[in-house]
């Protein structure tokens, strides 16, 4: 009997690594069914691994610095250490269905990329970064692809640079178009009989989830993100012409993308959890590892939580410190000033980080002075400027 190996369900809630949504981006206020489901699991040799790292990767990371840092990168130009830019976090963009950006030939033939993203300024002392520009410039974007130079494959980004300079695409996309899809996937599956019954059961159960507005992370899990080329090549084997199955293909796959697009750049997963260690090697075949707290009360130098790329590491400056319930109140209003009364899921999150920023800042002023620590100053000094 064969022995299947299943992807390792890095976003469920039994799983060792915690992935959680920040409360603030939980937008509905009214009274949702509960609903009740179970992840089907995913043999790995049926899934698109590399897009299942890459979202890992992305959700992971709150910013371009600490992606850039963590990952292997292939031909790499980018200087993160610029003064004058700024970087957001990377997004995860499938160019045939992200409309609203100048994409060139070669890029459109690319399924998926990992684009960065990049604004002109300067540094402003305890002001922190004060904008020069009006957008955030898209430039350079990455593939991700298979290394084996350490002898076992791991996941590498290959660095490109664009021939247009497009602003960060505005990703406003409330997943209501994919319900009826989602129908009509039923539909056709009942047709076709028991053969596809588990794809059947599977696209039910996402009709039930997004009803009840499940976790993101999962409703992408059981649509098929990462699998749903085995259901087009299933029907392939029980003799369903491609010329039928084409049109609902691309309509049920657009509807996906433009939904992971949504729920990996646009909702803020790390705000209440730690941020997991990477592992560089591909997750197949095991669990990612636990996520251990960096809370600053826990460790005795906070130079060693921050690093030096803090400021732009949403997730390191809300875990560096045990906010009081003032600043937490200080702080929700401002997310929820960039999220709420704008267009569906097109946060702007700029206020919210500048506030985290200087708060973080005051604190550690604070620390210096009460520690008598001149090391910590002259720390502080050096990152502020």
């Amino acid at each position: 009997m064969k022995n299947y190996k299943y992807l390792p369900m890095w976003y469920d809630a039994d799983s060792s690594t915690k992935i959680g949504r920040h409360t603030s981006a939980r937008r509905h206020k009214e009274e949702l069914p509960t609903y009740d489901y179970r992840l089907c699991p995913i043999c790995e040799e049926d899934a698109d691994m590399l897009l299942f790292n890459t979202v890992w990767d992305i959700v992971t990371h709150s910013f371009f610095h600490t992606f850039y840092e963590d990952a292997i990168i292939l031909d790499g130009k980018t200087d993160i250490h610029r003064d004058d830019c700024n970087w957001s976090k990377p997004y995860l963009l499938f160019p045939a269905d992200c409309p609203n950006v100048k994409w060139q030939e070669q890029e459109m033939e690319l399924p998926f990329l990992v684009g960065s993203f990049h604004i002109s300024g300067f540094l402003a002392g305890e002001g922190g970064f004060v904008e020069d520009d009006d957008y955030y410039h898209f430039d350079t974007y990455y593939t991700p692809e298979w290394s084996y130079a350490n002898g076992e494959p791991e996941i590498a980004y290959r660095e490109h640079s664009r021939q247009t300079d497009d602003p960060m695409p505005c990703v406003d996309y409330d997943g209501v178009t994919m319900l009826p899809v989602v129908n009509e996937m039923i539909e056709f599956l009942a047709s076709v009989g028991h053969s596809v019954e588990i794809w059947s059961q599977r696209f039910k159960t996402v009709k039930g989830m997004l009803a009840a507005r499940s976790n993101e992370l999962h409703i992408l899990h059981q649509a098929g993100l990462y699998d749903i080329g085995s259901l087009w090549g299933l029907l392939q084997n029980i003799g369903y012409n491609e010329s039928i199955v084409m049109p609902l293909r691309r309509r049920i796959e657009r509807e996906l993308h433009r939904y992971a697009m949504m729920t990996v750049n646009t909702l803020h997963w790390m705000s209440e959890w730690e941020r997991p260690p990477i592992n560089r090697s591909p997750m197949a075949s095991r669990e990612k590892p636990s996520a251990q707290p960096k809370l600053a009360t826990g460790r005795s130098d906070i130079r060693d939580i921050l690093g030096n790329y803090w400021q732009n590491d949403i997730g390191l400056m809300e875990k560096a410190f045990i906010w009081s319930a003032s600043e937490r109140r200080q702080l929700d209003d401002a997310y929820n000033a960039g999220t709420n009364g704008r267009a569906p899921f097109c946060d702007d999150l700029s206020n919210y980080v500048s506030l985290l920023r200087s708060m973080v800042k005051k604190r550690l002023w604070e620390m210096s002075r009460n520690e008598n620590d001149p090391t910590l100053r002259e720390w502080l000094l050096q990152q502020s400027r």
